[in-house]
């Protein structure tokens, strides 16, 4: 019956992370998109650093663009085409809104939007919107703190794209 249940245990699935080949350069902008008026700020570094480590753990090496860069659009595809002049290899697209939408049994309820567009040089670009609902408790939590809430599950999308891609190389 041991020998049974540790052949069972052994054999569940196992995630790995698919690495780059050989070590490539990434530029990665991230940016969150305002809903009240027309500013593009920039996500809480705590995301950024959850997002570059994942680049990091598939051999990857970010190289964070500044804000200034894709600002002046809101549109994906422009803010794409100015990323891919940099010159990288690899380019990833982190565009978040995060929205007050009602509250639930005291309870605050942000939807966190996210858009990822992964452009290889040589490539289509690959895109994967998704959204993130998030319960805050206090009044004073904004949508940094709604940002937060949802990084773990951004960070998760995040590495599902870098792996679907790896995978192919």
């Amino acid at each position: 019956m041991v020998l049974i249940l540790s052949m069972f245990l052994g054999c569940g699935a196992r995630v790995t992370t698919v690495k780059a080949p050989s070590p490539m350069d990434v530029s990665l902008a991230a940016a969150r998109n305002n809903l009240d008026d027309r500013q593009v700020t920039a996500l809480p570094d705590p995301l950024l650093d959850r997002i570059s480590a994942q680049l990091v753990a598939r051999n990857l090496s970010p190289s964070v663009v500044p804000l200034s860069a894709i600002s002046s659009t809101r549109l994906t595809a422009r803010r794409l085409a100015v990323l891919s002049d940099d010159g990288a290899p690899l380019v990833l697209l982190v565009e978040t809104e995060a929205m007050y939408t009602t509250q639930m049994e005291g309870r605050l309820r942000w939807t966190v939007s996210v858009t990822l567009s992964l452009d290889p040089a040589d490539g289509e670009p690959t895109t994967s919107d998704f959204s993130v609902p998030v319960f805050l408790q206090f009044q004073h939590q904004d949508a940094d703190d709604a940002l937060l809430g949802a990084a773990p599950i951004i960070e998760r999308h995040v590495g599902y794209l870098l792996d679907e891609y790896l995978s192919g190389l």
